[in-house]
């Protein structure tokens, strides 16, 4: 059965090497570099000129420190080796729970599932580590019921450590009250004796566990914040839906896709059907836990990962429990080898699409395997084209470029907003670019008066502002940079009258590789929105044409394209394509 968990190590190995997109990633190696260079966690914001001095609970310095130590011994490729590290303890420890030596198979689909189900916040980001420390939680009281002893006390550390690492640390104390509740509960549901000893030991390391939250930079202010961030409320947003995390699963605009909730049903089916077929020795606390996750998982689409880390367990100890139950303490060897055959032909599908960079659009995800950073994700070539020229500030960007501005350009320059909505309070609408109109209510404003702005295609909230920023329109603003990620328009002055772009030039963008791949048909898209967005439809049609030459199932029939043609004059074309739709 060796090929089985070879499989399984190498599927979750691939999901592990995917290049960093996550847009909070700089921010919190920012913060972790400052708290080494300061010896001291900041409590007030440091990194913006927008919200400067304003008060700011962190609660995963640790997190930080940790992956600052990572990038120093070797940037990307450290910080996602530790990830993959996290993932495979996370494995490692789950698969423990409830594991039968004559039925793998049992626990490797439960630990597949979970896998898929939870990829999509498999970042490099604290919440890794909580998925991590959830595992570790599960497996001490999985152990604790088996046998009763003191180890269950370690629960203490592992909270201590929750408590500033990542802010879903009250999941742990919640587990534990779980475990203890269920323990109250045996003596009422089944007409046992009261395990006191058990009772007694549960109920001290649940206090023990809620009182070391409070070690933590911001005390009890840290426990609250805690607190809020498990429940996702929208408030902290401003009522706004930045984000597809903070959604319902279910939602039909920016829910799960029908395969990855599909797949988060399943889970949640097989362990219900489980717990259901082993009602007999069933654990209360298992009824409570995954309830109560599955309440979280279906208030937001970011908590479907946490539901799948306990989910899995609670399949693989009741199946296999009702499994001995009925006498079946072994599958025979044939079946196993079928089983272990089918298993791992199945993982190394998986594995193989993932390499391919399919599998995460399939589940309406974007991943590309490796390590280093999707490029088209950050501001690469506008932030060191801003190291060169040392442009006055302050910038205007996106809340997505602060993160990374933050990282290559603090303290020189400070950002204007970042992924840290929390502390921004109501000033984060306010910081929002939508229009020209709402670009010169910021601009005029004494404390902004902006020296750059910066645009980032993949953020369309900008795309009237670049036109009206265009020098033709605005002589005030002069369009310095373009590649295809972003573009730079700084304040004109007689200091850069030298500088500029030629939107007529023909190699205003770098030549694409000819290579056909997701990455290629995202750098044409970028092209095409950057001279939509000048209001130059007949080079933007060109680009897309071109890109019709690698990609003709995907843009070939596309609205896109027939509105290009409408844009450029070619009335009798679009109207074919229309019809051919």
């Amino acid at each position: 059965m060796w090929i089985l968990w070879a499989c399984l190590i190498g599927f979750t190995a691939a999901i592990a090497f995917q290049k960093i997109q996550a847009l909070d990633y700089f921010w919190h190696l920012r913060t972790g570099a400052t708290i080494a260079k300061d010896f001291a966690v900041p409590k007030v914001d440091p990194f913006t000129y927008t919200i400067a001095g304003e008060p700011w609970i962190n609660p995963h310095w640790l997190f930080q420190l940790g992956l600052y130590g990572l990038h120093l011994m070797g940037a990307e490729g450290a910080t996602i080796t530790g990830k993959a590290v996290l993932l495979m303890l996370l494995v490692a420890i789950v698969g423990r729970i409830g594991f039968h030596r004559q039925r793998p198979l049992v626990t490797v689909v439960a630990l597949t599932l979970m896998l898929v189900v939870a990829s999509q916040r498999f970042f490099v980001r604290p919440d890794v580590v909580s998925f991590v420390l959830l595992g570790v939680t599960m497996a001490l009281l999985d152990r604790f019921e088996r046998r009763g002893d003191g180890w269950i006390y370690a629960m203490v550390g592992v909270e201590l450590l929750w408590a500033n690492v990542q802010g879903l640390f009250p999941l742990g104390v919640a587990v534990c009250g779980a475990a203890l509740v269920g323990e109250l509960l045996r003596p009422l549901l089944n007409g046992n004796l009261l395990r006191r000893p058990r009772v007694r030991r549960l109920a001290a390391v649940t206090a023990l566990t809620a009182l070391v939250t409070l070690v933590n930079p911001n005390g009890m202010g840290g426990v609250a914040f805690a607190m809020g961030l498990v429940r996702f409320s929208q408030n902290i947003y401003g009522g706004k839906v930045i984000s597809r995390e903070i959604v319902s699963p279910f939602d039909p605009d920016a829910g799960l896709n029908g395969l990855a909730l599909s797949l988060f049903l399943l889970l949640a089916g097989l362990s219900l059907a489980a717990m259901i077929l082993n009602r007999g020795r069933l654990r209360h606390s298992d009824v409570l836990v995954w309830g109560s996750f599955l309440y979280l998982a279906l208030t937001a689409q970011r908590n479907t990962a946490i539901f799948a880390v306990v989910a899995a367990p609670i399949l693989v100890r009741n199946l296999n429990t009702f499994l001995d139950q009925r006498g079946i303490r072994a599958f025979s060897p044939g079946v196993r080898t079928i089983g272990a055959v089918l298993g791992s032909l199945v993982l190394v599908v998986l594995t193989a699409d993932v390499l391919r960079d399919r599998f995460y659009s399939r589940i309406g995800a974007y991943g590309e395997s490796g390590v280093g950073l999707v490029q088209r994700s950050f501001p690469v070539g506008a932030t060191d084209w801003i190291v060169r020229h040392r442009p006055p500030g302050p910038i205007c960007h996106h809340m997505a470029n602060g993160g990374y501005l933050m990282w290559h350009l603090y303290p020189d320059y400070k950002v204007m907003i970042d992924g840290r909505v929390d502390i921004f309070g109501p000033k984060f609408t306010e910081l929002q670019i939508y229009n020209p109109s709402s670009f010169k209510v910021l601009d005029e404003e004494e404390d902004y008066h902006f020296g750059v702005v910066l645009v980032q295609y993949a953020h369309l909230d900008f795309k009237d502002a670049i036109f009206w920023l265009q020098e033709s329109q605005n002589p005030e603003w002069r369009l310095v940079f373009v590649d295809d990620v972003a573009c730079l328009f700084v304040r004109s002055t007689d200091a850069n009258a030298s500088l500029g772009v030629d939107l007529d030039a023909p190699d205003l963008f770098a030549p694409l590789d000819p290579v056909d791949g997701m990455d290629q048909l995202w750098r044409y898209k970028a092209r095409r929105n950057f001279y939509l967005a000048m209001r130059r439809p007949k080079q933007a049609l060109a680009v897309w044409e071109e890109a019709l030459e690698l990609y003709p199932q995907i843009v070939g029939r596309s609205v896109e394209h027939a509105r290009l043609l409408f844009l450029c004059g070619e009335a009798e074309r679009a109207d074919l394509m229309l019809r051919s739709m």
